[in-house]
């Protein structure tokens, strides 16, 4: 799924994965992984042709790539690259005065028809500044050395310079351990407290394990200071372990917080764990940027600080003139409509939701919490190919919940409410005397549902893979 992004879309394809760090509690297939290492030529190359339509400018492409524009479409052709780097794609884009745009397409089976929604707010002022309590937490593993860690820490730099003394921050470094520049909490943002988590930053060796999770369940349980404050937790990593699940578990907690911290990403790699920077940034309210080389900081700070603008709109909605609209990546309230959340200048927002099959475009409503509707969009029609694309789309973000439910280790009860929750009845399991019995049913039931989805919309999962066939005529 391209990325709506200020000005334009992006398009991120991993072709590799970089080794990752496994903790010794961590037990699930992903662990089992022989990812190859971007230092080894593992001996075959990369080709691809992705078009895009309409034409559009292209303003980054990987190097080598080929461009070839026509009136109607640009083509971006890539031959025989090595496989050590994600292939990033960025084109620009013009939204006109709409703030809500709309595809629908059956699919081919008639059960459901998908919807592809852009939400585009335009620029504006905001209300008036809110000073900023930050929490900083840099990965200081071993994978972090050389060019990455230099990059982190120019961006820490930066980001520590544009601090307003009325603002508070608090900065930690991991690795094996968690090293907090202020034991205390949060500290003012004062010329010499700036100075000293700069030195604290020179100073600072660790390069060793990535235990990511424990350095930021600590920043969350950083207290809060009493007053108004636009709240942030900014963690600056590679992204390269193997406990996403429990890593989106603290987050949805602290998102449950009545004063919770947005949880925001930089991502630092060639071949980075996107997926677990954009599903932190999701589930956290925040934003996840991606940094390859220290040339980069600058406008990725630029971007991300423009994300953490006060919003235009507060608790967006977005709703359907028919019933039973389903979305994978946002809450569905009890009138129907999908939780948008916060609306931010000129952050776009593109997501994939579908409702029963329907015989006509449906209309759907963007609107404010008070109700004040701010455009109604009738969807176009999609061609004969989005139906089949944009089911899988909703399908991968299915297979995205149920993966994380196995492995984020919620207690049994609260794992039925939230199969339930996603759609998902479950048998009754009461028969068992041993909890252990009733516990190892449920995980076999999660189990066969994975397989299940993952053969339904066709997307390989933890438990289903890709076959490869060969067939050769002669002996």
């Amino acid at each position: 799924l391209a990325r709506a992004v200020p000005g334009g879309w992006e398009v991120r394809l991993p072709v590799t994965i970089a080794p990752r760090y496994v903790r010794r509690d961590e037990s699930h297939t992903g662990v089992q992984a022989n990812p190859l290492l971007s230092v080894t030529d593992p001996l075959y190359r990369i080709s691809l042709d992705l078009m895009v339509q309409p034409a559009a400018e292209m303003t980054m492409v990987p190097q080598g790539a080929i461009v070839t524009r026509t009136r109607e479409e640009t083509w971006i052709r890539i031959d025989s690259s090595r496989p050590n780097h994600d292939l990033l794609f960025r084109w620009t884009h013009t939204t006109g005065e709409k703030w809500l745009t709309t595809w629908a397409a059956n699919d081919p089976e008639g059960s459901f028809t998908y919807l592809l929604s852009l939400i585009t707010p335009p620029g504006g002022k905001p209300s008036d500044r809110i000073p900023r309590e930050v929490i900083l937490v840099a990965d200081q593993s071993g994978s972090m050395q050389g060019g990455k860690w230099n990059a982190a820490a120019q961006s820490i730099m930066a980001f520590l310079d544009g601090l307003l003394p009325d603002e508070v921050f608090n900065l930690c470094l991991f690795s094996n351990q968690a090293l907090w520049f202020s034991a205390k909490g949060p500290v003012p943002a004062t010329k010499d407290r700036i100075e000293a988590a700069k030195r604290f930053l020179q100073t600072t060796s660790l390069f060793g394990g990535t235990e990511l999770g424990v350095a930021l369940e600590q920043a969350l349980r950083q207290p809060r200071l009493p007053g108004t404050y636009a709240r942030h937790l900014l963690v600056i990593t590679d992204g390269q372990v193997t406990d996403e699940a429990r890593l989106f578990r603290l987050v949805e907690t602290e998102a449950a917080h009545p004063s919770s911290r947005r949880v925001s990403v930089i991502s630092i790699d060639t071949a980075p764990n996107s997926h677990l920077a954009l599903e932190l940034a999701r589930v956290g309210g925040g934003v996840a940027k991606f940094l390859t080389s220290e040339e980069e900081v600058e406008p990725v700070l630029r971007e991300l600080l423009l994300s953490w603008q006060p919003p235009i709109v507060s608790n967006a909605s977005l709703a359907a003139d028919q019933p039973g609209l389903e979305v994978n990546d946002s809450r569905v309230l009890a009138s129907g409509a999908i939780d948008i959340g916060d609306l931010r200048p000129e952050m776009p927002l593109f997501l994939c939701s579908r409702i029963p099959c329907s015989p006509s475009p449906p209309a759907l409503t963007l609107a404010k919490r008070e109700g004040e509707i701010i455009e109604i969009a009738t969807a176009h029609s999609g061609e004969c190919d989005l139906g089949t694309s944009a089911k899988v789309l909703f399908g991968a973000g299915r297979l995205r919940i149920l993966e994380y439910l196995l492995n984020a280790r919620y207690p049994d009860e609260e794992l039925v409410q939230r199969l339930e929750r996603a759609g998902y009845p479950v048998p009754t399991l009461d028969t068992t005397v041993y909890p252990e019995n009733r516990s190892q049913a449920l995980y076999e039931y999660l189990d066969q549902l994975i397989i299940g989805e993952s053969l339904r919309y066709g997307i390989p999962s933890s438990r289903t893979a890709f076959v490869g066939v060969s067939q050769k005529e002669g002996t």
